[in-house]
């Protein structure tokens, strides 16, 4: 009886683990994913506007 409820505490923190986990990763990839839409977006910017870009990127 002990080791069945043992096994079930240790399948469920596996669960939670697990899910954990791939909230960490989505969060991280949406970070990613919007610093570099980001970094695009500045890099686009920069180009529109002759103003801003140095003569060593024309």
């Amino acid at each position: 009886m002990v080791n069945s409820s043992r096994e079930k505490s240790c399948a469920l923190r596996q669960k939670a683990f697990s899910a954990v986990f791939l909230a960490i990763i989505a969060i991280y990839g949406g970070v990613n994913n919007f610093v570099s839409l980001n970094n695009l977006n500045q890099s686009f910017s920069q180009k529109s506007n002759p103003g801003n870009i140095l003569p060593s990127t024309i």
